[in-house]
């Protein structure tokens, strides 16, 4: 618990003493502009229980109430009393504060005035509220603790019970995000895709008619040929751009996918609070203990908190005065054409330059306006429209500037949005993928066991075959000497020396089996701590990234935004004028001046040298159309590719987040039984207590009746019978011992549950620093599903792990030396589990009660962002 304590909150009523307040002016009311009074302000400092009782105390002989009105009356003037003396401490009319007696008093709006003694006096109140609650509290407490640890368990049980659900629903919607966020992806690519597709097929339509058009103009006769020959060139010297290579066209899957499961871990800090000190329910006195066991509340006044929470800062907006502004002492004639002057019920005809008002022919001989500007209405109107208009011309152009920002804001508001969904999708995958991992590992371990028990048993069985034939030769031996033996000695001596080397044959010994038995130590030594470093190989990072907002017009910017690369358009050149006006004539007409000096050709030959122009002009566009063909066909894989991708995403998402639910509920599953079994136990020994305490009773009270009954016996009996009933009555009774630890340890329990299970949670998620981008592999490259390794033609594997692959590989060459690479592998875990060990003593030691030394989350911060997303 801390120290220090909260400050008192300051009454409800004294909250809105701020601000206008406090300054102590009051604002005079021009003469002639009645009812409309402003309303005086002052700092309220009268002593709440004074200002009640005077009130109280406050005689009606000066106002009464009429029978036919809700309001009451003035009883001096007849007025409505629509204002508080805060000196007098009564209300009074709008007459009355202007009487000698109220001179200099502070005053404030009727309605005003109740609603800050209402305050005071509920202020007042909330004490006596909270000590009749605390009573009732008191009263209603619970006299069998049997009972209580029942209700203490079912409480505790529910509250883990909401804490698990809240995480399993910050994992459903982190899941439904990035989901949404895919699929709004996947819609504006697509549609960006579709769009392109439409734009292409218009140009090569477009492209298609004009090459068919210079085809059948090149089939032409040569005059006509000739005769259209400028519009066929200016046809064929028609510039097609090159089509744009979509940026980010695909789904940015490595941003979906990218420490998918390690970020959803991190990002559910936020809703986990670490607090340093638990308190304990089970030791308070009359202190009422928060549910979340941080704050105690004494008899219901003080609040000892480990957030200090200001209450200063929820003050009601409304707090000060609210004024919704002045009224013009100006009125509207009968007919409502024109104002009419309030004092002279004059027309407005003339406008004050100095006050800044319309007043009418009379006003101007006031004094109020002696040696004032005069102008008239109409004209002072012309100026001030000139001017208002020039003012008026910038805001028109800030506005026409703001709702252009605006918009571009909506944009980027929207990109944002897109681009927060798309992350929110991949984070599920990831840790539907940790499941998956989880298990493919179970099964290729229990496939290495299997494999490793068929070889040995394999062996064996070879062994035992192997042992069997020899022992069946060798018994065939033994017994063909015993029968040798028992041959008569001729047929002994006979066979003498076969017998002899029958005999002298030496028999092998059978060989040890070296490592017969399934090698448990290999398959269960550090399992946990193995697994858990091999998930260490699935998180990448990326240090640099380029902002494409910022690129130049001939740069485009990767999708992962990682690299850059120059676009340039080549130009496909012009056809040379060869002749000088490149039209057919006669024979005649090249003897006129037009033509003189002019470079002529026959029609056969010019027209042959033109279709060769022609024809070298044709050849570009027959490449582009071939080119915007094959872009076509690549759109219309891209935008299957997307939708692949966006399914394909999906699932892993929602993998990735069905383990988080599944470790979700395992947890609760087990601590709901650790409460289970405490609950069992202490409700046992409380059982056996009051047993105990029953019997100890029922002989207590047969000790005393029998002692009572001694005491009524006639003094003859009790006399002979005194030293046993003196016996009996010096009998000691000890006092009952008190239970320690009777009560369901909820401390335990609930003290930072969710950071508890949170920190847990970090067995099963790892961080990998390097995620490849599938969006820029080549054709030849394969990536793996984790987006952490590469295979080239299905030979080679690039990966994190594959030092380790490549010591597999070696160790399956030779069986003695797999025993020694299992016995460094062996080594090498036992170290890595010391570590390990360590780790998960320090998660266990959180799980044992309020006084973990655990440190607080901002103490375990790590650099979360992807060092590199690297381009295959």
């Amino acid at each position: 618990m801390r120290s220090d304590e909260s400050p008192a909150i300051p009454p409800h009523g004294n909250r809105g003493n701020r601000g206008n307040r406090g300054n102590g002016r009051e604002k005079q009311v021009p003469e002639g502009d009645t009812g409309q009074r402003e309303e005086q302000e002052a700092p309220a400092t009268a002593d709440t229980h004074d200002s009640n009782q005077k009130t109280k105390d406050r005689t009606t002989s000066d106002f009464e109430k009429p029978a036919s009105a809700s309001e009451s009356l003035c009883g001096l003037h007849g007025e409505k009393l629509k204002l508080f003396c805060l000196n007098d401490e009564e209300p009074i009319c709008v007459v009355c504060q202007t009487s000698e007696k109220h001179e200099n008093h502070k005053l404030r709006p009727l309605k005003e005035a109740t609603l800050k003694y209402k305050e005071e006096v509920n202020g007042a109140l909330r004490p006596l509220q909270e000590k009749l609650e605390y009573l009732i509290a008191e009263k209603q407490k619970d006299d069998h603790a049997a009972d209580f640890i029942k209700s203490q368990a079912e409480c505790t049980a529910i509250q883990i019970h909401e804490e698990f659900e809240k995480l399993h629903q910050f994992l459903l919607n982190e899941e439904v995000t990035r989901v949404t966020a895919l699929r709004e992806e996947e819609e504006q690519k697509s549609q960006r895709m579709k769009e392109r597709v439409e734009k292409l097929t218009k140009e090569i339509s477009s492209l298609t008619d004009m090459i068919v058009a210079l085809e059948q103009d090149m089939k032409a006769d040569d005059i006509s040929f000739l005769q259209n020959y400028k519009a066929t060139k200016r046809r064929a010297q028609y510039k097609v751009s090159v089509p744009e290579k979509v940026s980010g066209g695909r789904i940015d899957v490595a941003t979906h996918l990218g420490n998918l499961k390690y970020r959803v871990w991190n990002k559910m800090q936020e809703i986990v609070q670490y607090t340093p000190v638990t308190l304990d329910p089970n030791t308070r006195h009359n202190l009422i203990v928060s549910e979340d066991l941080t704050s105690l509340q004494y008899s219901g006044e003080t609040e000892l908190s480990s957030d200090d929470d200001d209450d200063d800062g929820d003050e009601d907006d409304d707090g000060g005065f609210i004024f919704k502004g002045y009224a013009f002492g100006i009125e509207r004639s009968a007919s409502g054409s024109e104002p009419l002057c309030t004092l002279h019920n004059e027309t407005l005809k003339l406008f004050c330059l100095d006050d800044d008002e319309p007043i009418c022919v009379v006003c101007q001989t006031s004094q109020q306006h002696e040696n004032h500007k005069l102008r008239p209405v109409k004209e002072v109107v012309l100026k001030y429209k000139e001017e208002v208009d020039g003012a008026l011309r910038p805001l028109q152009e800030k506005l026409e500037s703001f709702i252009a920002e605006k918009q571009k804001s909506d944009q980027a508001a929207d990109l944002i949005k897109s681009q927060a969904e798309c992350t929110a999708i991949q984070i599920h995958e990831e840790f539907e993928k940790l499941r998956q991992f989880l298990l493919n590992e179970e099964v290729t371990r229990i496939a290495a066991l299997r494999e490793e028990e068929d070889q040995k048993s394999q062996k064996m069985k070879e062994r035992i075959e192997k042992m069997t034939k020899e022992i069946s030769s060798l018994t065939d031996t033994i017994r063909a000497l015993e029968q040798d033996m028992k041959a008569d000695d001729i047929s002994f001596l006979q066979n003498y020396k076969a017998t002899k080397s029958r005999a002298q044959y030496k028999v092998p010994l059978p060989e040890k089996m070296p490592g017969g038995h399934i090698d448990v130590a290999k398959h269960l030594g550090n399992l946990k701590c193995r697994v858990w470093e091999k998930m260490q190989g699935m998180v990448q990072y990326t240090t640099v990234t380029l902002d494409p907002n910022t690129k130049g017009d001939d740069l485009t910017v990767s999708e992962d935004l990682t690299s850059l690369q120059y676009r340039g358009e080549p130009d496909t050149g012009s056809l040379d004028d060869i002749l000088n006006d490149e039209e057919p004539i006669c024979s005649i007409c090249q003897t006129s001046e037009r033509h003189e000096s002019h470079k002529l050709r026959p029609i056969q030959e010019a027209a042959l040298m033109y279709k060769e122009k022609v024809e070298k002009a044709l050849k570009p566009l027959k490449e582009k159309l071939e080119a915007f063909t094959e872009e076509k066909q690549k759109s219309d894989q891209e935008a299957q590719l997307i939708k692949n991708q966006a399914e394909s995403t999906v699932k892993q998402i929602e993998e990735e987040f069905e383990k988080l639910h599944q470790f979700l509920q395992d947890e609760k599953t087990a601590k709901l039984a650790a409460l289970r079994e405490e609950e069992e136990e202490k409700s046992q020994r409380m059982k056996e207590r009051v047993e105990e305490m029953t019997e100890e009773i029922s002989s207590l009270s047969d000790t005393i009746r029998a002692l009572e009954q001694d005491m009524k016996a006639d003094d003859f009996s009790f006399l002979q019978n005194y030293k046993a009933t003196k016996s009996r009555a010096q009998y000691k009774v000890s006092d009952p011992e008190k239970v320690s630890g009777g009560r369901i340890d909820v401390a335990t329990h609930l003290g930072n549950l969710k950071y508890r299970v949170w920190k847990k949670m970090k067995r099963i998620v790892k961080y990998t620093p390097v995620i490849l981008d599938p969006n820029t592999k080549g054709e030849n490259l394969t990536l793996s599903g984790d987006l952490t390794s590469l295979r080239y033609s299905g030979e080679i594997e690039l990966s994190s792990d594959y030092d380790d692959d490549e010591d597999d590989d070696d160790n399956d060459d030779d069986d003695d030396e797999d025993d020694d690479d299992d016995d460094d592998e062996d080594d090498d875990d036992d170290d890595d589990s010391d570590d390990n060990d360590d780790d998960d003593s320090d998660d266990e030691d959180d799980d044992d009660g309020n006084t973990t030394t655990t440190p607080s989350p901002s103490d375990q911060k790590e650099n979360l962002m992807p060092r590199a997303v690297i381009p295959v």
